[in-house]
């Protein structure tokens, strides 16, 4: 029944939540590979304000990438509302209670979220 459906979102939920991590994973590859391959070939270290410079650059997209940057406040939303959401079902599984009503929102809430996710994606 009900709690069947929220072990199901559980599992769908660790999946989404695995791709997204994944997706960010890879777009940050890129951008260190990058940022390295310019260190090494001195293209950005003329001095060492700039290259201080460069590594604020760095930092601000990896935090773009992870969609925690301030601009990006509606995506680090979904994010927590994903997780949160997550946490909040796992308890209700195994409360005694099983509370059908809580669950119910839970996995809407978390539909959601996965919907946004995969927006982002």
């Amino acid at each position: 029944g009900e709690a069947r459906g929220g072990r199901v979102m559980l599992m769908k939920g660790e999946e989404s939540l695995s791709g997204f991590m994944y997706f960010i994973y890879n777009k940050l590859q890129v951008l260190s590979g990058d940022f390295q391959e310019n260190l090494d070939s001195g293209a950005s270290c003329e001095d060492i304000g700039h290259l201080i410079y460069r590594h604020n650059e760095y930092l601000k997209k990896c935090l773009e990438i992870c969609h925690l940057s301030p601009k990006q406040r509606a995506s680090k939303n979904v994010l927590q509302t994903a997780l949160q959401t997550i946490l909040d079902a796992e308890v209700i599984l195994n409360n005694s209670n099983n509370e059908e009503e809580l669950l119910s929102r839970a996995q809407q809430r978390f539909t959601n979220a996965v919907h946004s996710l995969n927006v982002l994606m």
